[in-house]
């Protein structure tokens, strides 16, 4: 098998990672008012596919980098938001119940 034979299989895959992000993109805040030096990171095991991160770059028009770790850092941040539960218990309820989020 070659790299080729691959690019080949995983090209819907990806194809269809990249019409999520720039559909999500579209809907969002952020994407109506600018980056602001905001920088997206990828993360899992897809992160490590090479090109993945200049693609969506690309064509999305944001800044896309793999994340430190990034097999592991999902793992990690859920600890982080674990250790302050009660903060995450809040942003639950409020976002469930149409508010924005308060500390």
């Amino acid at each position: 098998m070659t790299s080729s034979d691959i690019r080949e299989a995983i090209a819907n895959p990806v194809n269809q990672i990249v019409d999520e992000v720039r559909l999500r993109r579209g809907n969002t805040a952020g994407a109506r008012r600018g980056h602001h030096g905001i920088r997206h990171h990828l993360a899992g095991g897809g992160a490590l596919l090479e090109g993945l991160a200049i693609r969506l770059t690309e064509e999305t028009k944001m800044p896309v980098q793999v994340a430190d770790d990034p097999l592991t850092c999902v793992v990690r941040g859920t600890g982080k938001a674990l250790e302050e539960i009660d903060v995450l218990r809040k942003v639950f309820i409020a976002t469930q119940n149409g508010k924005t989020p308060r500390r």
